[in-house]
């Protein structure tokens, strides 16, 4: 018999970050962030009343849908969409809580009325997710649907 034990794998499965926009950060230099109609990116909600001088910093319709100010993750640390959850169902947003964003289509003449070009994809708010990266299932872990 061998005298020694064989030492357990150190493995990280799962990643936590403190903050949300600490994740948003690791995500923007570390994952994917190529926009792709259809495919999830992860974004940062940000305050509208600091960035745009709204009343509010997310917006809740009188349906339930809220409009928020996102920071989606791109390779440059990020470019502004403005976004609606797809449901009036799942938690308030606040700034700082970390989405999931898929984008749909390009609208030129929304890109138009920004100085870059990304700020002309329309998409949705889909989930709140976890700041935080589970490396087994290499997918976000999701707080609420929307």
């Amino acid at each position: 018999m061998w005298p020694f034990k064989k030492k357990k794998s150190s493995e990280l499965r799962v990643i936590k970050f403190k903050t949300g926009q600490d994740f948003f950060d690791y995500h923007c230099k570390f994952m994917m962030t190529r926009i792709e109609p259809g495919v999830p990116l992860a974004a940062i909600v940000i305050d509208a009343r600091k960035q745009f001088g709204t009343s509010v910093s997310v917006k809740t319709h009188e349906n339930g849908i809220q409009t928020a100010t996102l920071r989606v993750a791109s390779d440059d640390g990020g470019f502004l969409a403005i976004a609606e959850t797809s449901s009036n169902k799942g938690d308030s947003l606040v700034p700082g809580d970390v989405v999931a964003w898929i984008p749909g289509q390009h609208m030129p003449q929304l890109a138009k009325a920004s100085k870059d070009a990304r700020s002309g994809w329309a998409g949705l708010i889909v989930a709140k997710i976890a700041p935080e990266i589970d490396m087994s299932r290499k997918a976000m872990t999701v707080i609420c649907d929307y």
